[in-house]
Parts: structure tokens; C-alpha cells; sequence
């Protein structure tokens, strides 16, 4: 019987390439017999395997690429605080209690993916912080709006503004 064709994984973004080499990937073959099948190695489903097999559960993962190939791979890397909209935003659309909830989701997803790391001594190089750059006087006033909200609705102390010199900085 032939063995199988590896499949060849090039780098694609700085954090695959900046890895060592993960080694060959065999398809699979065969039967496997799992709990629970998990398509899929992004955040997600590696975030499920893991949580998955930690309870005693047999957990088959299945990539069609490599761990973390699409979105979780070309995301920047960056646990930040918020969403694409702001909180008052959010409030707007989804009511307040509802805003609120998906900010404590939000806030316990991060603190979640920074336990996993301390936990299973994963080397990220984890940095906190995020840098929101204003490119004019209206976006700066947007930021110091959201950044008050933040403070006096969400008790949220992380966020403050920076002035030019030291964003430069």
C-alpha cells in the first residue's frame, strides 16, 4: 500500500510563517470514532476541541487547510475591547440590557482566551492595549464621546484618550 501524499502548508501570513514548521498532514483515512467532530481548527473550533476534550470527550478535529489558515489566521492577532460599533450604538440597536450583555461576553471572551494561554503556556507574546487613531478633530470628539460612555455606563477604566505627542510616542 502506497503511503498517503502530504499536503503541502506554505505561509500565508506573518504569524504561520513565524512558526516553526508544523510537519507533514496526512488526510485522513479510515474510520474514526469521536463524540464529537469539530470541522474546523480557527478560534472557534479549536476553542471547542479544547474545552471539549479537557471534559473527557473524544474530539476529532478536521481542517481542510491548517490550523488557524482563514479568518483566525489574518486577524492582526488582536484581543481588543469592543466591536465595529460603539456601545452606544449597540445600545440603540439591540436595547441597553442586550448591549450590556454582549459587552460582558466580550470582556469574558478575552479574559478566557488570556487564561488558555497561561494555562497551557502558550509563547504569544501577548500585549495588551489598542490604539484607536483619530484623523481628524470630529473622529478625536467621536472617540472621547465613546471612551466617556465607556467609563460612566460600563465602568470600563482601560479606555482613555491620548493626545498627538503621545500617540507619536
Amino acid at each position: 500500500m502506497a503511503k498517503p501524499a502530504l499536503i503541502d502548508s506554505k505561509p500565508e501570513n506573518y504569524y504561520r510563517a513565524s512558526l516553526a514548521s508544523p510537519g507533514p498532514r496526512l488526510p485522513l483515512e479510515g474510520m474514526h470514532r469521536a463524540d464529537t467532530c469539530i470541522i474546523g481548527g480557527g478560534f472557534t473550533g479549536l476553542s471547542a476541541a479544547l474545552h471539549l476534550a479537557t471534559a473527557g470527550a473524544r474530539v476529532t478535529l478536521i481542517e481542510a487547510e491548517t490550523i488557524g489558515f482563514a479568518a483566525s489566521g489574518r486577524n492582526g492577532g488582536q484581543i481588543h475591547t469592543g466591536f465595529r460599533k460603539t456601545q452606544e450604538q449597540l445600545e440603540r440597536w439591540l436595547g441597553e440590557i442586550h448591549a450590556h450583555d454582549l459587552w460582558a461576553l466580550g470582556e469574558e471572551a478575552k479574559m478566557l482566551v488570556r487564561e488558555l494561554a497561561a494555562t497551557h503556556q502558550i509563547d504569544c507574546a501577548s500585549k495588551s492595549g489598542l490604539i484607536i487613531a483619530a484623523h481628524d478633530d470630529a473622529a478625536a470628539r467621536e472617540l472621547a464621546e465613546d471612551t466617556e460612555h465607556l467609563r460612566s455606563h460600563y465602568g470600563y477604566a482601560a479606555a482613555r484618550m491620548m493626545d498627538a505627542a503621545e500617540t507619536a510616542a
